[in-house]
């Protein structure tokens, strides 16, 4: 999500309300009565919310676009073979770069470990379930999965564990939205797949056969469960509203384990 240049305090409060369930007691909401333009990333469940968001506050919003995510679009090959997790953030952080925008609202665990200098992660929102799910009508757990069966996933964290679990599985890449996962699963061209229990929250998925999994068997990734919101490290204006709706103790706890993963050189391909 990204929301473009001109007066919008508006607009990542209600982000936050619409992707956070915890309120933060106290903190007001700020609301500009200048009219700007939002872009908001082509997610299922998102869009609609943000487009009924707009037309509630026609004060605030004049338009919505959709911007193009490389990462989003080429779902043939691996993410690590492409370019890795920058695909999903460069388009975006170029316009930040640019003023064309003035913030934009990410999955954190999705960020390359290193920022665009000139750019910082200005506030996050209360982190929601960190866990991921396995999502299966053939088991509630890996353990439980039929000898040899296909499991789904592009990630290189997803596959090594599961494989480490169970070595008889086999893993193949599977990429796309949510909904493409879950049709290629009901379709049985996979047995199994991995999705993020918060994107799946968020979205409100209720109807997929989902177990979360037990952190203790399968780690999650970094920051998951994260909103993040970037913003220009020179822009005072920006950082200030910002900083009305970060929470600290999830800020704090993303950059501990986003500074483990740099000492550890982590990325798509490691």
């Amino acid at each position: 999500v990204v929301v473009e240049k001109g007066d919008r305090h508006e607009a990542p409060v209600r982000i936050r309300s619409r992707f956070a369930d915890e309120q933060l007691p106290g903190r007001p909401r700020a609301v500009d009565q200048q009219t700007s333009r939002a872009a908001v990333a082509d997610l299922p469940g998102f869009s609609h919310r943000a487009e009924r968001c707009a037309r509630q506050q026609q004060h605030v919003f004049q338009q919505l676009m959709h911007p193009l995510r490389t990462g989003d679009h080429v779902l043939d090959r691996p993410l690590a073979e492409i370019g890795g997790k920058g695909l999903f953030t460069k388009e975006i952080e170029t316009a930040l770069l640019e003023g064309v925008i003035d913030l934009a609202v990410h999955s954190y665990k999705d960020m390359p470990t290193e920022l665009p200098d000139g750019l910082i992660i200005a506030a996050c929102l209360p982190r929601a379930d960190p866990r991921d799910a396995l999502i299966s009508a053939a088991a509630s757990t890996i353990e439980g999965l039929p000898e040899g069966a296909v499991v789904g996933t592009a990630s290189l964290r997803r596959a090594a564990q599961t494989l480490a679990l169970r070595p008889d599985l086999r893993v193949v890449p599977l990429r796309g939205a949510v909904g493409t996962r879950l049709r290629k699963l009901a379709e049985g061209e996979v047995a199994a797949t991995f999705l993020a229990m918060a994107g799946l929250d968020r979205l409100g998925v209720t109807d997929a056969p989902l177990s979360p999994v037990d952190p203790a068997v399968m780690l999650p990734a970094v920051a998951q469960g994260v909103i993040a919101v970037e913003a220009r490290a020179s822009d005072d204006r920006v950082l200030t509203l910002l900083g009305r709706i970060d929470h600290p103790p999830t800020s704090t706890c993303a950059a501990a384990e986003r500074a483990f993963l740099a000492m550890l050189d982590g990325s798509c391909r490691t």
